[in-house]
Parts: structure tokens; sequence; C-alpha cells
């Protein structure tokens, strides 16, 4: 089989967050929940459940709100390299895994901030776009040249 293309994966990426509901409603502007991972001080993953304020069309950003004073603000500051991670549930399942940097805004009046995570690579499998038992996830590695 011929390697994906990276319209490929984008497209597969895009139909796997679209898939997931919230709320009862699953529509093509979202929300879409998904696993916030950053790194504690000692070294630690710590996933939470979050839902993206904004999802780029080209997946080029991801922005998330939180209170200034969260463990996940603090960890950021200690480590900007974080992972979301979108979880297909509808029949054999699916996943996307972004790797990324975020960056934060700075507080807002209402004491909350912007986490903004740049994509530095995608990787993606899903069963329900055509994927295959025992298939290697799309990969597409994310260079400054694609996040113009």
């Amino acid at each position: 089989a011929a390697a994906p293309t990276a319209a490929s994966i984008l497209k597969k990426a895009r139909n796997t967050i679209q898939a997931i509901p919230y709320g009862g409603r699953c529509t093509p502007s979202g929300p879409h929940p998904v696993t916030l991972v950053t790194v504690d001080s000692l070294g630690f993953a710590s996933a939470r459940t979050v839902v993206p304020r904004e999802i780029a069309g080209n997946l080029t950003s991801f922005r998330l709100n939180t209170r200034s004073t969260t463990r996940k603000v603090a960890e950021i500051q200690g480590n900007s390299k974080v992972s979301l991670n979108f979880q297909d549930h509808r029949g054999p399942g699916g996943w996307l895994t972004v790797k990324g940097n975020a960056k934060l805004s700075g507080v807002k009046r209402d004491g909350t901030v912007d986490i903004v995570v740049v994509p530095v690579s995608l990787s993606v499998v899903n069963f329900n776009e055509g994927d295959t038992v025992g298939c290697e996830p799309a990969m597409l590695m994310l260079g400054p040249q694609l996040l113009k």
C-alpha cells in the first residue's frame, strides 16, 4: 500500500476529532473533549480531560482555556511539551495523538489563561476510517513550513 499523504493524515485526524461527542451532541464545529497530558516537576505524566475552545481547521493550533492557578498551568510553565489525545469510541474505534509545544497567554480579567498547543507531530489510527488491526499509526511531522 502507498504511504499516506499529509492531506490524508490530516483528513483522518479531523474525522477522528469530529466523531467525539460532547454534551450529547456531535457536530463538526465541536466542542470535542480531549485528554491533555503534561509533565509534573517529578517527571510524571499528568492527564486530564479538557474541552478545546478552538481547533484550527488545518490542525496547526488547539486553544484551551483554564484558571491561571491550575496545576496544568504550573506544569506547562515548567515544561511546555504536551500531548493531546482524542479517542473515537464509535464502532471499532480510533485515536489521534498530537504532540506539541504549549504557549500560555497572559492572565485575563476573569483569572483565566489560554493554552495554545502548536503541534510538532500527529499520529492517528482509526478503524472507522479504514485502518486494520495491526497497522502502524499514520504519522505526520509538522515543520515550521507547515505552520505558516
